[in-house]
């Protein structure tokens, strides 16, 4: 494999993970929506939890 496309495979290896960070975040959005009504802080603070979550396990995993 060539030195230029390790670091290109790397970066498409990355795109299942910030979708399933959103995905999370947005089941998890839902469900606080239920029982609670959800404010942009809220929301904001859902969001950034769950993609310090997920690009932990995708950097986790590729190492």
């Amino acid at each position: 494999m060539e030195e230029e496309t390790i670091p290109l495979m790397k970066a498409v290896a990355y795109l299942p993970g910030a979708i399933g960070g959103a995905a999370a975040a947005m089941l998890v959005l839902l469900v606080i929506s239920i029982f609670h009504e959800v404010g942009l802080a809220t929301a904001f603070a859902v969001q950034i939890i769950a993609a310090f979550i997920v690009s932990g396990v995708v950097i986790w995993k590729m190492a």
